[in-house]
């Protein structure tokens, strides 16, 4: 008797709950529908997913736009890499193939960090991002240090060469700090094309008509100039482009051409 007393309770009290939850489904759907509308009956969009995921059209017009510097990317970097590596297996510091290879690393490294391409798959990373604009800071050091031990900087080349380095560095850290300023790239751009029109004059003074092996590599220099001027002036104000790298490989290219046995 006492258990079928407590089955029929237990019965009606699930009947109670089941009722409840029938009379409690509409009501909560009818809330959650309304939570997620926003103002002027607008339906809700989730932000995650249309921000993380990328669809094959936009990766491959990245891809398709960023294609030959990646692969000058990747061409620099290995040179850097097996010019430091192979000082390293000497065990003898070469100034010029030292400064040469880290000069070639840090130019690869910085044409794939700011390609597209990896604009649109790391669009999140905050340290990415920082880092991609950080690394214009990063590239002149070697490059100062290659020139100078190259001989285009003249006597007064180490007072360039550690004065700026110092600067470029308190921006690289700024920059990571802060983010990017427009003052840091004002600075930058002075002090860049101050020192290429430097190597201009020096390229074009009296040693190149005596030294064989500064007269080769000379024409690089000047290449690399020439196209890193356009880029800094002409390409920002007048014809938007890129052609510095392929000055870039034109230099590399002739110095590993001229370079000593």
């Amino acid at each position: 008797m006492h258990v079928f007393d407590g089955k029929a309770k237990l019965l009606m009290l699930v009947g109670r709950i089941s009722g409840g939850l029938q009379w409690i489904r509409p009501m909560s759907l009818k809330l959650l529908s309304t939570r997620i509308e926003a103002p002027g009956n607008l339906p809700f969009i989730p932000m995650v997913p249309i921000d993380t995921q990328l669809t094959g059209g936009e990766v491959l017009r990245a891809f398709h736009h960023d294609a030959l510097y990646l692969f000058l990317g990747a061409a620099f970097m290995t040179v850097g890499i097996v010019s430091t590596a192979f000082c390293v297996l000497r065990r003898r510091f070469d100034a010029l193939l030292v400064w040469m290879g880290l000069f070639a690393g840090l130019y690869g490294l910085r044409l794939w960090l700011q390609s597209d391409m990896l604009g649109v798959t790391l669009r999140t990373n905050v340290f990415t991002d920082r880092l991609r604009w950080a690394i214009d800071f990063l590239v002149p050091i070697p490059a100062f240090y290659f020139f100078r031990a190259a001989g285009f900087l003249g006597r007064g080349g180490k007072v360039v060469v550690v004065g700026s380095t110092v600067v470029f560095l308190s921006m690289f850290a700024g920059t990571f700090a802060f983010g990017p300023l427009p003052l840091f790239y004002e600075i930058n751009g002075a002090i860049v094309t101050g020192v290429l029109w430097i190597l201009v004059a020096r390229s074009l003074g009296k040693r190149a008509k005596r030294d064989r092996d500064f007269a080769v590599v000379r024409v690089g220099v000047l290449i690399f100039v020439a196209f890193s001027l356009w880029d800094n002036t002409v390409a920002k104000i007048w014809l938007p482009s890129k052609v510095e790298p392929y000055g870039f490989a034109a230099l590399r290219l002739l110095r590993l051409f001229n370079r000593p046995a």
